[in-house]
């Protein structure tokens, strides 16, 4: 019957007795075995507190009131996180705060408790650069988990992805700060005098940058990629051009083999530096953002 009229169900109103009875009948063994693989996973007091917190409405049955839509909150909740331990029997933290951020358990103690964690997994970076690049792999994993919940948890609080969102994006304008301050209270940067050099007995005029062949060939090689620059079957001609006009850091002559060897092998040194110069080129975004420079 529930079946026939769950189109035209007031989803807020609590279900029967004799519902509620099945309900828990169904999931108390479940529950129960859940509650003891949370506490097996080693996650911070708070987290295990609150994960375990609509489990234990169920072995206890202290729903105020059970609400057709809070079951299906809890049918979810019990389904996924089942699934994850059938998968995996020790799942990493952040396969089990995906799972929270896609059922949106928003409780203030959650929020603050991956913030803490967050704080402490920065301290095991000695650079700002390293932090920022962290930060940024976090966003997006965050950003990439879809809410799948039928509520949220508190439907009063901001969604908890919401939260980690907005508060990983201040620990990135942090560190851009903090990085921005460490950078004027340090010497000046080798390769900071970049400029125009004249080549002798040559009409080219090469600029020098702060590069090295192998992170300006990565950086062709990019742009290729992502389509900024179409080569096609001239690549030659491309790899001829780069070695015509620019000067690397290290050397003033740069050959079109030594640019087409580095164009299609990056060695693991070179990928982390152009990524950390990727990251600045965000937070230099983040930045002119910040300043209103849009127009």
């Amino acid at each position: 019957m529930e079946e026939c009229c769950d189109t035209y169900l007031d989803k807020e109103l609590g279900v029967s007795y004799e519902q509620r009875r099945q309900f828990i009948s169904t999931y108390y063994d479940v529950s129960q075995e859940l509650i003891v693989l949370f506490k097996q996973q080693k996650l911070p007091k708070e987290i295990e507190i609150e994960l375990c917190k609509p489990l234990y409405k169920i072995t206890s049955d202290t729903f105020t009131p059970l609400t057709y839509i809070k079951r299906e909150f809890y049918r979810k909740y019990i389904d996924l996180f089942t699934r994850l331990f059938t998968k995996l029997e020790s799942p990493d933290h952040d396969q089990v705060y995906s799972l929270m951020i896609a059922l949106d358990l928003n409780t203030h103690n959650v929020g603050k408790a991956m913030s803490i964690e967050l704080l402490h997994r920065l301290e095991d970076f000695s650079t700002q650069t390293e932090r920022q690049t962290y930060l940024y792999r976090q966003l997006i994993r965050v950003e990439e988990v879809p809410v799948t919940s039928p509520i949220s948890y508190h439907p009063e609080f901001p969604s908890l992805k919401t939260y980690l969102i907005s508060y990983i994006r201040q620990r990135i304008a942090l560190s851009h700060q903090t990085y921005e301050i460490e950078q004027i209270n340090t010497k000046k940067i080798p390769g900071s005098d970049m400029g125009i050099v004249n080549i002798t007995k040559s009409k080219v005029v090469k600029r020098k940058i702060n590069l090295t062949i192998p992170e300006l060939a990565l950086f062709a090689r990019l742009f290729t990629e992502i389509k900024v620059v179409s080569v096609k079957e001239n690549k030659q001609q491309y790899f001829k051009f780069l070695s015509q006009i620019y000067m690397s850091k290290d050397d003033k002559d740069i050959s079109e083999n030594s640019v087409k060897n580095a164009f299609y092998s990056s060695s693991k040194d070179t990928l982390a530096s152009v990524e950390r110069l990727l990251i600045r080129m965000l937070n230099t975004i983040q930045k002119f953002k910040d300043s209103k420079m849009i127009s």
